[in-house]
């Protein structure tokens, strides 16, 4: 909403927040492959939040209302099923197993029950099975060495997800009287996920001397010394993890008149997991012995090469494996009581309305570490190569050549021999133990507002106070002791709260029926994930990388200012402006660091130890940000036109949002530093034909770059504003066409990214990528009936 990050969203399925636990644990988004889209009847957005609505959505809020038993007159019939296919995966051979076209099925059905019609039942059921892929080429960070900024690595990549998602959607509603109607929804939605990577890492070390740089960056340099960690090595890695996530959601609600009082009451469920399957899930990491390697800048697609043969793969032996993965339970439970009463107001007709909600968010987070180093016989490359490849990566530009095998590598580690858990270099029950914990938010709110009209002018004016309480379980250890069988672990329970007052005025002028005038003026914030507030330490040896928890984060909050107008034509169209300010307090980011363990050369601890690098990655408060711009949008159909272009249609949205975040940080005094994940430019433009059954749509979507996060190449506090990492603008081009060709019958199709945008982000600059990543465009083409 307005280029803003995701997280700044509050998402409701039938007034119940929603929750979609992965395997980090709670994130706010809320994709719509995991709550499908099919089970939705509308989807309301509100920008401007009112004192009746949850107050943590500084972007706006979204709430999906399932279909109901009287949303359309009588019985309501309707089935379609589709198959897709994505461009990407010609680029495999045909034994390639997640290239295989993909299978969608829906069915919704809605009808009124009984000869009085007072009760209904609505249904719909979805499944979809489907590969998505993508290949990327990027970079693992960049450093200075000597003066110049080197990449440590490059990273080569193939992923696909092959997914399964079903879904079950159920309303009944009873509407005894006109005065009064209860509802009840509940909906279950399963993703199972096999979410898979082919990746291949060359790893610098020291730069040779005569290299070439641009006068900041290294540009062309080969290194043939530096022994610590992976420098100067090779590395394959296959990844293969098997995920199912499911969503439960159950409410009950109704409304009820009683002379100038409408009561509105709440009940609710929402029942999120995520569970990996440590039987199956696995992570090897395979690599060579030392080499030369070189590094050539090119754009976003650099060249390397390596002394030691990365095409052999008699070169590469197992070097570590990781089995582990986590278990989640969110449950969300809410009630919540509305009471509105009819009144007037200096001779204006209006409303009272005051409400009291409580929210109670339980996880239960259980990490499983089964984590390895070194077989204790050799495992080469060789012994699990696949018998399927890549044929092209990133459209020609590299030879990725064989893939390994993962099916294979799992009979390897289940061979009695391969691997002794006692000679395992790290403690996985301790470091598990140190990884879980067990969380509670309880939000309790209250409000009251009053909405009233005098002639064109209509205002609402109101407060919202809630209380939130975020309490968390566990044991902990520093992370340079959880290498040790005998790691010193202490116990926790570890609490913060506070409390914000909400306060919120609109108005709205209607000056003709055609022409309106709206201003708001609000209060809202956005409350940490719970994955971010967790106090623990959790040490990845794999990626060498530590994720530190921040109970003491606060949450962002935001005054918010909105203006905008809105002109509606005779004939179907409106043009609408907008104006809007946000300014933020406490606006959370990622921090990241270079740390220095204790590990020998082989990855062993305190033994013989050689500094290793890791990258601490936390969440932190910056001090303030603001967001200010505009939005403009137009959309018609040009019926005025004389047939057949009456049926002629045009849309355009834009979205200007410019921001600045203030860190607190001394590196960034003086830089104008964007707020995070914040899009400056949004263009959402199309053209469409509604003709006699015939439906086409052509829409573009423009979105310019926006800055990640920040980051050192040193110790903490060492920040480099050279190196802030930034997403690159993109333009996807959309088609979508259907055709009713006899009554009830429409055969549809959709195409994606027509135009094969890349995805890219960057380091500061251009000249030192972050990323490259393709996925090419993907085709649907289906058969719908209804009745």
């Amino acid at each position: 909403i307005r280029g803003m990050n995701a997280d700044f969203n509050a998402v409701s399925i039938n007034g119940i927040r929603a929750g979609v636990s992965d395997f980090s644990g709670l994130s706010r988004r809320v994709p719509l492959d995991v709550v499908s889209a099919k089970s939705a009847d509308q989807i309301e957005v509100t920008k401007a939040l009112r004192p009746d609505q949850d107050g943590d959505g500084i972007g706006g809020a979204v709430n999906i209302v399932t279909r109901g038993p009287f949303d359309r007159d009588g019985v309501y019939l309707s089935i379609e099923g589709a198959a897709s296919y994505s461009s990407l995966a010609d680029d495999y051979s045909s034994d390639y197993p997640y290239n295989d076209t993909g299978t969608e099925f829906s069915a919704s059905f809605s009808s009124p029950l009984g000869t009085e019609g007072k009760h209904g039942v609505a249904l719909s059921a979805n499944f979809r099975e489907r590969a998505f892929l993508k290949q990327r080429v990027g970079t693992t960070g960049w450093r200075t060495v000597g003066g110049f900024y080197r990449p440590d690595a490059i990273a080569l990549q193939h992923f696909y997800d092959d997914v399964t998602a079903k879904g079950l959607t159920g309303t009944y509603e009873w509407r005894p009287t006109e005065d009064a109607k209860f509802r009840v929804d509940a909906s279950f939605n399963n993703r199972d996920t096999e979410r898979g990577r082919q990746r291949q890492v060359v790893y610098y070390g020291n730069v040779n001397a005569g290299a070439q740089n641009d006068g900041t960056t290294y540009t062309d340099f080969d290194s043939s010394t530096g022994n610590s960690g992976y420098s100067r090595r090779v590395e394959r890695n296959v990844r293969q993890f098997f995920e199912e996530q499911q969503i439960i959601n159950v409410s009950a609600s109704g409304e009820i008149k009683e002379g100038d009082w409408t009561f509105t009451p709440l009940l609710g469920l929402n029942r999120g997991t995520f569970d990996g399957d440590p039987e199956r899930d696995i992570n090897a990491r395979f690599r060579t012995a030392r080499g030369t390697t070189s590094y050539t800048e090119n754009g976003y697609l650099p060249e390397f090469s390596s002394s030691v043969d990365r095409q052999d793969p008699d070169e590469f032996f197992l070097n570590s494996l990781d089995r582990g993965t986590s278990f989640v339970t969110d449950e969300t439970y809410t009630a919540g009581l509305d009471a509105k009463r009819d009144a007037t107001l200096f001779d204006g007709e209006g409303f009272w309305k005051f409400g009291l909600k409580s929210t109670v968010f339980d996880r239960e987070y259980v990490k499983v570490e089964n984590y390895f180093f070194a077989p204790t016989t050799d495992v080469e490359g060789g012994d699990v190569i696949a018998d399927y490849r890549a044929n092209s990566t990133l459209n020609g530009a590299y030879d990725y050549g064989f893939f390994i095998d993962p099916d294979k590598v799992r009979d390897l580690a289940n061979t009695p021999g391969v691997f002794t858990p006692g000679d395992s270099a790290f403690d996985n029950a301790a470091r598990g133990l140190a990884n879980s914990y067990d969380a509670e938010e309880r939000i309790h709110a209250g409000y009251v507002m009053g909405q009233f009209t005098w002639g064109k002018l209509t205002a609402l004016s109101g407060a919202r106070a809630e209380l939130t309480r975020v309490n968390f379980t566990g044991v902990n250890a520093d992370v340079n002791d959880l290498g040790d069988y005998s790691a010193p672990f202490t116990a926790y329970d570890e609490s913060n709260d506070y409390l914000d007052v909400l306060p919120g005025l609109h108005l709205r002028y209607e000056q003709t029926k055609n022409l309106l005038y709206r201003f708001a003026v609000t209060r809202s914030l956005a409350r940490p994930r719970l994955s971010d507030l967790a106090p623990v330490d959790q040490r990845d040896d794999f990626d060498f990388e530590i994720r530190q928890g921040n109970i003491d984060l606060d949450p962002v909050r935001s005054t918010n200012f909105d203006l905008g107008t809105e002109y509606y034509f005779d004939r179907a169209g409106v043009l609408s402006f907008g104006l809007f300010y946000k300014d933020m307090r406490d606006n959370i980011y990622t921090a990241r660091n270079t740390v220095t363990l204790p590990f020998d050369d082989d990855g062993d601890p305190l033994t013989a130890p050689v500094p290793t690098d890791y990258v601490a990655i936390t969440r932190a408060n910056a001090e303030s940000a603001w967001v200010g711009g505009f939005e403009a949008g137009y959309d018609q159909q040009f019926t005025f036109l004389p047939a057949p272009f009456d049926g002629l249609g045009a849309f355009v949205n834009y979205t200007y949002a410019d921001s600045e975040v203030d860190t607190g940080l001394a590196a960034f005094d003086g830089v104008d530093l964007p707020l995070f994940n914040q899009v400056e430019n949004t263009i959402n433009a199309g053209l469409f034909y509604e003709k006699k059954g015939f439906r086409t749509r052509v829409s573009m979507l423009y979105r310019s770059e926006s800055l990640l996060d920040i980051a050192t190449d040193g110790p903490a506090g060492s920040y480099d504003p050279a190196l802030s990492r930034y997403l690159g603008a993109t333009t996807t081009l959309d088609v979508t066409a259907s055709y009713e060709f006899a009554k009830g019958w429409q055969v549809f199709t959709e195409i994606t990214n027509l135009l094969n945008e890349e995805s890219t982000a960057y380091n500061g600059d251009e000249s030192r990528p972050d990323y490259y990543e393709i996925t090419d465009w993907t085709a649907l083409v289906g058969l719908r009936w209804s009745l």
